[in-house]
């Protein structure tokens, strides 16, 4: 009779103990799926946030590709302008100038 005692309190004891371990695994779960949903929120605006840099960055690039052509552009319409300018040409002496000197 005493073991049989002892079997029931040792089967009531590790009931209720199973009972608090099944409590604090479904406390334990609920908040690592809400840690779970946090961050996949957080990755979702990570990944939308670095998509906008991305096209900010192509932006840029494109801002500055056009603008860089611009100058290149007129660099050159410059340097041809100069290069292309003829020096204004001297009068020649005619041959009757040189004779009345």
């Amino acid at each position: 009779m005493q073991n049989l005692y002892h079997a029931d309190l040792f089967f009531f004891v590790s009931t209720i103990g199973f009972i608090l371990f099944g409590i604090l695994m479904a406390v334990l779960i609920f908040y690592l799926i809400q840690v779970v949903r946090e961050v996949r929120d957080l990755t979702r605006s990570i990944k939308e946030e670095g998509e906008n840099i991305l096209s900010d960055f192509r932006s840029i690039r494109e801002t500055v590709f056009t603008g860089s052509n611009k100058v290149a552009s007129f660099i050159t319409q410059v340097i041809i302008s100069a290069v292309g300018m003829k020096k204004p040409a001297r009068k020649k002496k005619s041959k009757s100038e040189d004779e009345t000197e």
